[in-house]
């Protein structure tokens, strides 16, 4: 499934809405969890350890998203 998801993040490191259509918005709550959960694979050992820029790209992409009042 990584391999899947991984596929389809976007430059910004977020992920669409609907993960395989590009024509829907990129949004942070699905990023979140996904990021959340190869980070969690990763330091659990289920996952191999390379997919660590795709959940640091991702947190990027989050924190991007973040106005200066922390909203």
């Amino acid at each position: 499934m990584i391999v899947g998801i991984s596929a389809y993040q976007t430059k910004t490191g977020l992920w669409h809405h609907l993960v395989d259509r590009t024509d829907c918005f990129e949004e942070t709550s699905g990023s979140t969890y996904i990021v959340y959960a190869i980070a969690k694979g990763i330091n659990d050992g289920l996952l191999d350890p390379l997919y660590r820029d795709v959940a640091m790209a991702g947190w990027q992409g989050i924190v991007s998203m973040q106005d200066a009042d922390g909203s």
